[in-house]
């Protein structure tokens, strides 16, 4: 990416009205329609959510949520993250998720966890070790968690608990 394409590239949160644009970048992403209703269902329910996008001119190139998890005091999930397939490997997505953590912080969140690729996530400060105390379904190496606040996750262990949306079989409208 030359530092022209990166002046287009804006980073900002999504406005209601570009839920369809977002749905077309995870259904481009991932070829599968469960990735793309996941935020629509996830937004449309009222989750307290931090949804944000980049945007090169008119084109809608990437996605990330973040959304409000119950069992661990203010904690996020992250998910999904969808960077269109013409747009992968240029750093936007990181940028995304890097922009989505900061505005977390400012509003008071404490941690973050997302289900994904150590690699990728590990760049970003996400460790399975800070995960070691949820109970979830997916725990294992490939589920990390990141501390907005430093410590915010010591000594702490317990079931979270993610809006119904992101239970596997679950049918959403």
């Amino acid at each position: 990416m030359t530092s022209a394409d990166k002046r287009r590239l804006v980073i900002r949160e999504m406005a209601h009205s570009e839920l369809l644009f977002v749905e077309t970048i995870h259904a481009s992403a991932f070829g599968r329609d469960e990735e793309a209703r996941l935020p629509h269902a996830i937004i449309s329910a009222g989750h307290d959510v931090i949804s944000v996008v980049a945007v090169d001119g008119d084109y809608f190139v990437a996605h990330a949520l973040f959304t409000a998890l119950e069992g661990a005091d203010r904690a996020l999930a992250l998910g999904p993250v969808a960077v269109v397939p013409d747009r992968q490997g240029e750093g936007i997505g990181a940028r995304l998720v890097r922009f989505g953590l900061d505005l977390a912080r400012e509003r008071g969140w404490r941690s973050v966890f997302v289900l994904g690729e150590p690699g990728f996530y590990g760049r970003l400060g996400f460790r399975a070790q800070l995960a070691k105390g949820a109970v979830v379904p997916w725990a294992g190496p490939n589920f990390q968690a990141l501390e907005l606040v430093p410590g915010a996750l010591d000594g702490w262990s317990g079931v979270l608990v993610y809006p119904e949306a992101f239970t596997p079989g679950d049918e959403q409208d």
